[in-house]
């Protein structure tokens, strides 16, 4: 604090007044008018004292507050409260640096529990009764001492359109196959009905439909939408479609499995060109496994007598080990023969999935029974040759 003495011909540093003409004292810009300053002293203590002639002056520290701020505005501790027509709802908030808070609704006089009549302070509750069926916006505003403002605003959906339940049957499907669904739903506060995704019909509140998809594949979403005059909601759901599990009856016990890659000394579908001389079991059957992961390619498969063993063989490409009940494009039988590959999507030859493991299958036998084995020689041996041009 600045102290200014003006025109004080003579100041006294003991514990006596001051003498002399003071025309005026200034603190932090407030004025004393000497004519009104009775003394002014320091003491050994260094507190000065400067008296009125009348004892009317006061002076006062200013304390400058913060801007105001609204920390919590809620209506049943939310910002948007869902409530039914006629419920009583807590609207609850809380400030610092507040003077006062004033209550409305958006548009004005929207809500009668809510409006500029209600008195409220700077934090607290009101009990408010939500009546009829609308969405309030309700609002408050905040005064701070500094000229500061702050204002938070809260919703109620009161009777709000809410689809209760949506359910497809059945929920799961193979991929490609046909399907018959069943949809069925239950809403409340929903007197403008519901509209879908899957039919062009308008559906009434609560109710079920059945559609017909041919060919289903997975990604599919179905979409309910329930309405009243101001509001709506929104449901999906969706059939998990998935790949058929495979299933073969496997008749040939006697089995030998290999990796393609000790087999052929590289990943599938690699390499280029390679044969190699393998023992199949006379009443069984030889599998090379590998994964297609995400390769796009096409290929073939061979299969070609070994000296000292005849006979004919069969070959399939399976999901199952030993499977030879596959579709044709992926089956092959005679001394010399092979089955083309593809994983593009498109053209001729046997279709392999991404990400999935397959079977390369060689048997001397018809593929189910044991006994019917073609194996006539020293050995039941054959060549493997695989080709991958691209």
């Amino acid at each position: 604090m600045r102290l200014y003495i003006g025109s004080l011909l003579c100041l006294l540093f003991v514990t006596s007044s001051v003498y002399g003409q003071l025309t005026a004292i200034k603190v932090d810009g407030t004025t004393m008018p000497g004519v009104d300053v009775a003394s002014v002293s320091i003491d050994g203590e260094g507190v000065m004292t400067i008296s009125s002639n009348n004892g009317d002056y006061e002076l006062n520290k200013t304390v400058s507050t913060g801007d105001v701020v609204i920390n919590s505005f809620r209506i049943n501790n939310l910002t948007t409260a869902n409530l039914a027509t006629g419920d009583t709802a807590s609207v609850s908030w809380g400030t610092s640096n507040a003077e006062s808070c004033v209550a409305s609704t958006e548009p004005a006089d929207q809500l009668s529990g809510w409006t500029s009549d209600t008195v409220i302070g700077t934090s607290g509750s009101e009990d408010v009764t939500f009546s009829p069926a609308g969405v309030y916006n309700l609002k408050i505003d905040c005064f701070g001492a500094n000229g500061s403002t702050d204002t938070e605003y809260a919703t109620a959906k009161v009777g709000a359109a809410t689809i209760t339940s949506f359910t497809v049957s059945p929920n799961t499907a193979d991929t490609g196959s046909d399907v018959t669904l069943t949809f069925s739903w239950n809403s409340v506060n929903t007197s403008g009905g519901c509209f879908s995704n899957w039919t062009a019909e308008n559906l009434p509140s609560s109710g079920s439909d059945t559609i017909s998809v041919t060919d289903i594949q997975p990604g599919k979403q179905y979409i309910l939408e329930c309405l009243n005059l101001f509001d709506q909601d929104e449901a999906t759901v969706a059939v998990t479609v998935t790949d058929p599990v495979a299933t073969c009856d496997v008749g040939l016990s006697s089995s030998k499995v290999r990796n393609w890659n000790t087999i052929f000394g590289a990943i599938w579908p690699a390499p280029v060109s390679r044969e190699t001389r393998v023992s199949i079991p006379e009443f069984g059957y030889y599998a090379a496994r590998f994964e297609t992961g995400d390769v796009v390619d096409t290929g073939a498969v061979s299969t070609f007598e070994a000296s000292g063993t005849a006979g004919s063989r069969i070959l399939s490409i399976s999901e199952i080990a030993g499977c030879f009940d596959v579709p044709r494009e992926c089956k092959a039988e005679g001394r010399t023969t092979g089955i083309g590959w593809n994983t593009t999507g498109s053209g001729g030859g046997c279709q392999l999935k991404p990400n999935t493991t397959y079977y390369w299958n060689v048997t001397f036998t018809n593929g189910y029974s044991p006994s019917s084995s073609t194996c006539a020689g020293t050995f039941c041996e054959t060549y493997l040759w695989v080709i991958n041009s691209n």
